[in-house]
């Protein structure tokens, strides 16, 4: 038993970095940017690494110096003012501690200039403005769909149309209307869209507004929320991940421990580690490979106190020997895995014992804790692919899928009967099933640990499950 703390309250899990494109301030009218200041600039020659702190501001550069002639023009973007503007060459070779995302920029305007970076007869590269975060006016900021921005700062709106200065790539030329939400006092509203609340503030209410925060014309229900500002003190947050394969990263070895194919690179500690870079994180990680319902109930659960704020639990599919299943359709070229039937009785059964464990583990949490299930993506393609599985057919895959959509209603329904939060996935690696040219979950792999990782999600895969958790905001959220 875990020694017993202060009351604790909900935190929050945020992203620090989302992909953006969209409008200048000055089109908005809503932030005048101020003069740039004087930048430190230099001339490197074409095959010089880019030193730690500057960045590539055009290209070529006639230099007799350097080899065939060719140069860059390099600006010093580190311990600059807020307001500092730099136009910055997309794709060159500049590694991570190259990039000024990641010094406190965002991207503001995106565009396409034959004039620079880069020979005028090649094709033209994409040059973008990046500006540091700037004092709020209460009017917000606006940034491009590709850019990223940073801890104090929250979605205010979604633009939904194409935007003049982001031409670099019409499909995803919108805009993020953001707002600091550091300069609000404490007692302050801010209406903004449904999102990870953050530290120092609470829910007041979720409510609808089609026109706003609904940026691919989707679902607009409960897209906003109303949010109060109370304090910012930092606690402590106990969150135990549960639950099978899905969850212990058994697709992303090595393992940290073998028998239950638990891995560091799954999308729990993802998470974990993420978080633990804002707050303290009191992490149990549990899930087990290739159990069942009966280890969770028998085993896993003793991880749970009145201190638990957060469980995130993935379980059932070993129930129904989905594993198994899965196997029998792609390794055996004589079997047809189609007569592996599950009957409506067994899914039926799997889901009143899914009910009563997630009450179960609701009832052992603290009082204001959550129990977020979660519902495994489909790993398949939706056709037939000999290429990728030469012993599967289309009535295989079709059969393979179709279980998976039996299984999503089971946890669906179980998770609503129990009053706990339920997160769909079953198609989130849509276009990225194994298949695919840039697969999220393995396929049939040689070697032992290989083989164990078959038909799990990869280490993208992880990362891409660990995002939508953070992105749907179905994450801790604190509570006074």
């Amino acid at each position: 038993m875990k020694p017993p703390r202060r009351p604790r309250r909900r935190l929050v899990w945020r992203v620090l970095a989302f992909g953006l494109t969209a409008v200048t301030l000055a089109s908005l009218g809503v932030i005048t940017a101020p003069p740039r200041a004087a930048a430190a600039t230099r001339q490197i020659c074409l095959n010089e690494t880019v030193p730690n702190g500057w960045t590539v501001i055009d290209e070529p550069v006639i230099a007799p110096s350097c080899p065939q002639s060719r140069g860059r023009i390099i600006e010093d973007f580190l311990n600059k003012p807020e307001g500092f503007l730099i136009d910055r060459c997309a794709g060159q070779p500049d590694l991570f501690r190259n990039v000024p995302e990641t010094a406190g920029y965002v991207i503001i305007s995106s565009r396409w200039d034959s004039t620079r970076c880069g020979d005028p007869t090649a094709i033209v590269r994409n040059i973008i403005r990046v500006k540091l975060p700037h004092p709020n006016d209460n009017n917000g900021l606006a940034v491009c769909r590709m850019s990223r921005w940073f801890d104090d700062w929250l979605i205010r709106d979604l633009g939904n149309s194409v935007r003049d200065d982001c031409t670099d790539s019409p499909s995803v030329a919108r805009a993020r209307i953001l707002f600091r939400h550091s300069v609000v006092n404490v007692g302050g509203v801010l209406v903004v869209c449904n999102q990870n609340i953050p530290l120092g503030w609470r829910l007041e209410r979720r409510f609808t507004d089609p026109a706003r925060c609904n940026e691919f014309g989707g679902s607009a229900e409960n897209n906003m929320m109303v949010i109060v500002k109370v304090d910012g003190e930092p606690h402590e947050l106990d969150y135990a991940a549960m639950g099978d394969s899905f969850s212990s990263g058994q697709g992303s070895p090595p393992y940290t421990n073998f028998a239950c194919r638990r891995s560091d690179r799954a999308w729990p500690q993802q998470i974990t580690n993420d978080a633990r870079r804002r707050f303290t994180v009191d992490f149990d990680f549990v899930a087990c490979g290739g159990k069942t319902t009966a280890h969770v109930r028998d085993s896993q659960i003793f991880a749970l106190t009145r201190e638990t704020e957060v469980v995130t639990i993935s379980i059932g599919g070993n129930n129904l020997g989905f594993e198994t299943l899965v196997k029998n359709c792609t390794i055996w070229p004589l079997y047809e895995c189609t007569r592996d039937v599950i009957t409506p009785a067994r899914f039926a059964a799997l889901g009143a014992e899914l009910t009563a464990l997630y009450r179960l583990i609701d009832g052992l949490i603290s009082p204001t804790g959550e129990v977020i299930v979660m519902m495994y993506p489909r790993i398949f393609p939706l056709t037939e692919n000999r290429g990728c599985l030469p012993f599967t057919s289309a009535a295989e895959i079709s059969h393979i899928n179709n279980l998976w959509i039996q299984m999503e209603a089971t946890v669906r329904l179980a998770a609503t009967a129990a009053g706990v939060t339920y997160v769909n996935l079953i198609d989130l690696f849509a276009g990225h099933s194994m298949c695919d040219p840039d697969p999220w979950a393995n396929r049939l792999s040689g070697g032992l640990m290989f083989y164990m990782s078959s038909f799990h999600p990869n280490f993208r895969g992880e990362q891409a499950v660990a995002n939508e958790i953070v992105r749907r905001g179905h994450v801790p959220v604190r509570r006074y």
